[in-house]
């Protein structure tokens, strides 16, 4: 198994990707009302659409560490730093983590 960026061709040639799963993660795929999405997914749709274009929200598990990591850019940090919050505490909630009920 390669740990590092490969720096030489030889290296690249060799690499393969891996495939992880995430616990509770559930599929989206032919939900089509808003009831029927999971609730981490309404939660992130809800603050993505209250970005608008201007911003984006990327959620996602880290790969070195046991951690959620949540991402979100926009105009103004106010509102950014409220959105990260909230989408913090709707998945502490979720997962059951400290600071959370589930």
């Amino acid at each position: 198994m390669i740990l590092m960026c490969p720096v030489s061709s030889e290296d690249f040639e060799r690499c393969r990707p891996v495939l992880e799963t995430m616990e509770g993660w559930e599929k989206t795929e032919g939900i089509t009302a808003w009831d029927d999405l999971p609730e981490a997914a309404q939660a992130i749709r809800t603050e993505e659409e209250a970005l608008g274009e201007v911003g984006r929200v990327l959620v996602r598990y880290s790969g070195t560490e046991p951690l959620l990591r949540i991402m979100v850019e926009g105009e103004g940090e106010d509102g950014i730093r409220a959105s990260a919050e909230r989408l913090a505490t709707a998945f502490k909630r979720l997962l059951g983590t400290p600071g959370g009920e589930r």
